[in-house]
């Protein structure tokens, strides 16, 4: 609970940002799809756990198995899988939700530009960036 809420405050506090306080007023998509190299049930495999019974929640959960766990050689193996999975152009990719679109992740999120099929490697390299993620996903879970 403390973590959602402080994922809650830390992207209130981004959307103070300058980047984002100068947009344009648009159309903003409150969800998008999040691609995810591979497959999501090797994608679980490499981080110790059982294959998805929720696509739609399985990259959170792997958020959290990546960053509640001591031990950093989960976060090293999911990347590694991603990033194969990523350079390999012939594997399809299996695409969960993502709250907001791509662009605010890669501009007001991570600051930096990241191409859409390494957002997914972006987010959970990134301890904020991947508590952010999922609580925005808890968020729409308690609204639901």
């Amino acid at each position: 609970m403390k973590t959602t809420i402080a994922c809650l405050i830390w992207g209130l506090a981004l959307m103070g940002r300058p980047g984002w306080v100068g947009a344009e007023p648009r159309g903003v998509e409150a969800w998008s799809a999040l691609p995810v190299p591979g497959d999501l049930a090797a994608l679980a495999e490499a981080a110790h756990l059982p294959p998805p019974a929720a696509p739609e929640r399985a990259f959170a959960d792997i958020v959290r198995a990546v960053h509640d766990r001591p031990a950093p050689v989960t976060l090293a193996a999911v990347g590694a899988h991603l990033a194969s999975a990523r350079d390999r152009s012939e594997t399809a990719d299996d695409h969960v939700p993502l709250p907001l679109t791509a662009d605010f992740w890669t501009r007001v999120v991570l600051q930096r530009p990241v191409p859409i099929r390494g957002l997914a490697e972006a987010i959970l390299a990134d301890r904020r960036a991947s508590l952010l993620y999922v609580g925005l996903l808890a968020l729409e879970a308690c609204g639901t």
